[in-house]
């Protein structure tokens, strides 16, 4: 290939297009979002949460709180990164719009500064950022909420970008600037961008090792990058990662992981595997479905039918099938091939298109593919024992993460592949004339087209195996007019693929029969076309909007309960059968809906848990203590967790929990029947209160307040032994609380608690919680929310000792006086300092880069 000191024109101007075509692609598929009122769905952060004070920011910087579920617990504090930048920027409906799509683009952008740093041609570049935005598995989690993943994943090319490019010759600012963009995807991604992260630290050392001028010096100079990577990465995700260790290791994952057995421990970190025969999902976007269900919980046709988190024990039943796929592995056929065509194109030894070590660099990318594959199939090969074993490894979920480095591998094979197309059929008409015949040409298009015919053949026949596809599917409770649907889209899917394959081959075809020689710019809108429509076809399953103004509309119930909704909690998820109606309600009314969804959006808390991949070691106790002891230890945990309000059915059901539960003080009583609306609209559904029901809310008065002072306390250091008192039928909560820590015993008195005084809530925040005491005696102060060692408490503005109360409650010792009493949630936040610092000073070494004015050695015009 000719190279020419030329302008940097070439290259804004292979940007300015590439801004073209993702924008005009992405306007068109995410169009919906222009609609007012539309949202794009997202699983991992949805609306409600967005808008829960519990995730406000910038609080939420200084510490996070997560005060909706259980009675509350530290969670990993918000980070100085591209996704709270953009939702303090923009209001949460406004954000879900744009996000999804941005982190696309930017995926894109990444791609392309990647490409060209490496020197490769501008359509190179172009085509790269195309595949890259349009890739269905960086698609498919985008459309999912996960976006941070996305971003993770974009600066991976951009930190490879600062270290492969000629343009900055002081390794130092080589080091600072690749080491930020791997802290900004640690801040983003966590264990996905921990992944990424580690399969970039091989990548630096690689590409230090493989250069030509291999001596003793290139070691110590790529020792000392990616010492600075380290380091600078480190310092740039500094709060997440020690959030992270407060929140999800220590005491969290750990623990957990002690209290399983090794078989169990398997199980949980590898539920989401890859199974062998879905690697064709690699080739075929949908030949295994997209979604589990649709927006109104309906299987239909595009309904995922494979293995990923099939349950252990129900490999033939659709109860192991409780989850969809998550996301999608199609990297496109074009960019399949162009793939296959590097690693090819590296093994060829006359008129080869590659250096010595660009070829080392195409057989590394190929082995990070084929070892990350490996990885991902987690329970169905036995590779990922290997990782299982190591440190940590085990408290990381699902092995399909290994799909992202994979995919990584297989984007930067595709820009090798496209390279050694434009410098050998491209650089000048001679050059194409003399090469288009030789042998490697003539076994490729043979190869390709009996690939082809083969694939044709395999079309036919899987289009003549509907009944078996049928039956198959009916194995797994499939209903039979379900499951032709399935099938009918599954073969769609595979014609689609064969319609692709073959355009596919023919474009690449006439590139090597010298038909484009001299013509790059055709050649590339050809090739910019086929992967546009490729990608986005299959992509466009994973799109999905909602109405959020319908969707959130408040109902009779949500308005009761959003009353001072910090006073009491709720339950839905009852620990006993009931009845199908019930089971129904509260698995897509209460469950799916309102706890994920309504009660983050009002701000109602619920005992129930939505999501706990890491349960604490005190939690999993606590739980695990009342809910072994059948109904009455069902009732004490209600009882001491300030559970007021529960679902269950209109009637005589109260009374019936009474008989069960509650005999003799009889406390569960009907407050609202209601009725839920078969019909749903826009994904929210219709309530209307009655006498009849079928369902009610009920009240349980038997509950603790959710603040209350207390003249009698017993300290019990041992957790255990105040576990067994808590549980003891004959203790009585209401006339004593136990301390964990030692402090002066009360007098002995014939006071009640009645008389010990008054609490209540002055102000409440999910990190400050305010109140207002009158205390009549020395009293224990308990709030019914969850201890840990960074709260404090402030008594008339003086800090005072926090008290660990019935075992994982807070609470505080008060003297006979009119008190303001503040608890707030301060964490440590010097590493959020290092954080911002770090950044601050990786941002001023871009722009010191991206201003200086500098020639640059750049391919030939565009």
């Amino acid at each position: 290939m000719q190279i020419s000191r030329l302008s940097a024109n070439p290259s804004r101007k292979s940007l300015t297009i590439l801004l073209i075509v993702l924008l005009a692609v992405l306007a068109v598929l995410f169009h919906k979002s222009f609609q007012s009122g539309q949202i794009l769905f997202s699983n991992d952060g949805p609306l409600g949460a967005i808008k829960a004070e519990e995730n406000r920011l910038p609080a939420n910087f200084s510490g996070n709180w997560q005060d909706a579920n259980w009675i509350g617990g530290k969670s990993v504090s918000a980070s100085p990164n591209v996704s709270a930048f953009l939702s303090m920027l923009f209001p949460p409906e406004i954000f879900l719009k744009l996000y999804g799509p941005f982190t696309l683009l930017l995926l894109g952008l990444s791609v392309w500064l990647c490409f060209r740093e490496l020197r490769f041609n501008p359509w190179v570049c172009i085509l790269g950022g195309v595949a890259a935005a349009l890739n269905m598995h960086a698609f498919s989690i985008a459309c999912w909420g996960l976006g941070p993943w996305i971003i993770s994943f974009a600066m991976i090319f951009f930190a490879m970008a600062a270290l492969v490019t000629p343009r900055i010759s002081k390794l130092w600012i080589k080091g600072v600037l690749a080491g930020m963009a791997v802290g900004i995807g640690l801040m983003e991604g966590y264990d996905v961008g921990a992944i990424d992260s580690i399969y970039f630290g091989i990548f630096g050392l690689f590409a230090g090792l493989a250069a030509e001028n291999f001596s003793r010096r290139a070691i110590s100079r790529t020792l000392l990058v990616m010492a600075l990577v380290v380091v600078f990465s480190a310092f740039t995700a500094a709060h997440t990662i020690s959030t992270l260790v407060g929140s999800q290791v220590k005491n969290v994952g750990i623990a957990q992981q002690e209290n399983k057995t090794k078989e169990e421990r398997w199980t949980w970190a590898t539920q989401w595997s890859l199974p062998k025969m879905e690697t064709l999902r690699v080739l075929i976007p949908g030949i295994f479905g997209y979604r589990m269900v649709t927006g109104d919980s309906q299987l239909y046709e595009k309904s995922y039918w494979g293995a990923i988190a099939q349950t252990p024990g129900y490999e033939t039943s659709h109860q192991g099938l409780s989850r969809h796929s998550g996301s999608g592995e199609y990297a496109g056929i074009f960019v399949l091939l162009l793939s296959i065509f590097a690693i090819a194109q590296s093994f060829r030894k006359e008129s080869s298109p590659f250096s010595a070590v660009e070829k080392r660099f195409v057989w590394f990318w190929f082995a990070i593919a084929f070892v990350s594959l490996l990885f991902a199939f987690g329970r169905h090969a036995p590779f990922y024992q290997i990782l299982f074993q190591l440190p940590y490894f085990s408290t990381i979920r699902n092995p399909i993460k290994f799909m992202h480095p994979f995919h990584i591998a297989l984007l930067m094979l595709f820009g090798y592949g496209l390279e050694s197309m434009v410098r050998l059929y491209f650089s000048n008409s001679s050059q194409a004339a003399k090469t288009k015949k030789t042998s490697f040409e003539k076994k490729w298009i043979i190869a390709t087209f009996v690939a082809l015919g083969v694939i044709i053949l395999g079309w036919m026949k899987y289009t003549a195996s509907t009944q078996q596809i049928i039956s198959y599917l009916v194995k797994f409770d499939f209903q039979p007019g379900i499951a032709a649907q399935i099938a009918a889209f599954s073969q769609g899917e595979v014609m689609w693929f064969v319609l692709f394959f073959a355009a596919s081959v023919i474009l690449i075809w006439a590139i090597l029969r010298g038909k484009f020689a001299g013509n790059l710019r055709v050649a590339g809108i050809l090739a910019t076309t086929l992967i546009v429509f490729d990608l986005s076809h299959a992509d466009a399953p994973w799109i999905v909007y909602f109405n959020y103004q319908e969707k959130y509309a408040r109902n009779p119930v949500i308005d009761a309960l959003r009353e001072r909704p910090y006073e009491q909690r709720v339950i839905g998820m009852l620990p006993f059968p009931v009845n199908d109606s019930l089971s129904m309600f509260q698995q897509y009314v209460y469950y799916t809906e309102w706890l994920q969804h309504h009660f983050l959006y009002y701000g109602i808390q619920a005992i129930d848990v939505a999501q706990e991949p890491r349960i604490a070691a005190d939690n999993a106790a606590y739980r695990g203590k009342f809910m072994s002891a059948g109904l009455p230890g069902q009732l004490r945990l209600w009882q001491l967790t300030n559970v007021k309000y529960m679902f269950g059915l209109a009637g005589g059901f109260a009374d019936s929990l009474n008989q069960q539960i509650d005999p003799e003080k009889k406390r569960f009583k009907a407050v609202m029947p209601f009725a839920v609306s078969q019909e749903r609209q826009a994904g929210a559904f219709l309530v209307e209160t009655n006498s009849t029901g079928p369902f009610a809310l009920l009240k349980f008065d038997g509950a603790l307040p959710r603040a209350k002072l207390f003249g009698n306390w017993q300290t019990l250091t041992n957790d255990v032994a105040a576990l067994d008192k808590l549980g003891d039928p004959a203790f009585d909560p209401f006339q004593t609380v136990l301390v964990s820590s030692v402090i002066p015993a009360p007098e002995k008195t014939a006071a009640t608690n009645s008389s010990e005084g008054t609490v209540q809530f002055a102000n409440y925040h999910p990190k400050r919680v305010t109140l207002t005491a009158e205390v009549k005696a020395p009293s224990v102060l308990l709030l019914n929310d969850k201890f840990d060692a960074d709260w404090k408490v402030f008594v008339d503005g003086a800090e005072k000792p926090l008290l660990r109360c019935n075992y994982l409650m807070r609470g505080v010792r008060l003297d006979p006086g009119n008190h303001k009493v503040e608890f707030r949630f301060l964490p440590p936040v010097n590493t959020l300092y290092i954080s911002i610092a770090a950044l601050v000073i990786g941002l001023c070494l871009c722009a010191f880069v991206a201003f200086r004015r500098k020639t640059d050695v750049l391919p030939e015009k565009i």
